[in-house]
């Protein structure tokens, strides 16, 4: 029999200093029972990670030292996306230019090498937005009991017509 998920995927964290642990891929302790995929959109060519600096969104925890607080922007800002498998360093999105606090990102299906990838949003490469409380797809990061990863799962994206995932290698899946 093949491992189950949790045994498979090791859990990463982006916090400087963080530990590694072993956790569920999906976490809803104390979290609202009305919750939504959060954060990307699948697309013909790739992932498509979003991001909105709103209220239900602006909480960061500063990477240099680990104080939480809301951002609250006076000036132009910078969003990245951090994914385990770009160890954990942000990419930088494009903002909107019809909405300054809207960024995107697309990247292609070939850089993702599992089923699942663990990611979280960057504001001025320091500042970790940590996941909204209507987040579903959410796993614990292991530095703190309220601090959570978002979680992207390729076995959620629709089939292409002959029953594959388009772009994501056999290999991939079975791990």
């Amino acid at each position: 029999m093949g491992k189950s998920n949790a045994q498979r995927r090791e859990q990463a964290s982006p916090m400087p200093g963080a530990r590694n642990a072993q956790a569920p891929a999906m976490a809803t302790v104390g979290r609202p029972s009305r919750q939504r995929t959060y954060g990307y959109s699948f697309q013909p060519d790739g992932v498509l990670f979003e991001f909105e600096l709103t209220d239900e969104t602006n909480l960061v925890t500063n990477a240099r030292t680990g104080v939480r607080s809301r951002f609250l922007p006076d000036r132009r800002f910078r969003v990245g996306v951090a994914i385990d498998v770009t160890t954990w360093v942000p990419q930088p999105m494009r903002p909107n230019p019809r909405s300054p606090r809207q960024f995107q990102l697309l990247i292609p299906y070939s850089q993702f090498t599992a089923p699942e990838h663990q990611f979280k949003f960057v504001i001025d490469d320091d500042l970790w937005v940590e996941a909204p409380t209507f987040a579903s797809n959410v796993a614990p990061t292991g530095v703190a009991a309220d601090t959570f990863n978002l979680v992207l799962s390729l076995r959620a994206r629709p089939m292409d017509d002959t029953g594959w995932l388009k772009g994501v290698s056999d290999d991939a899946l079975l791990r």
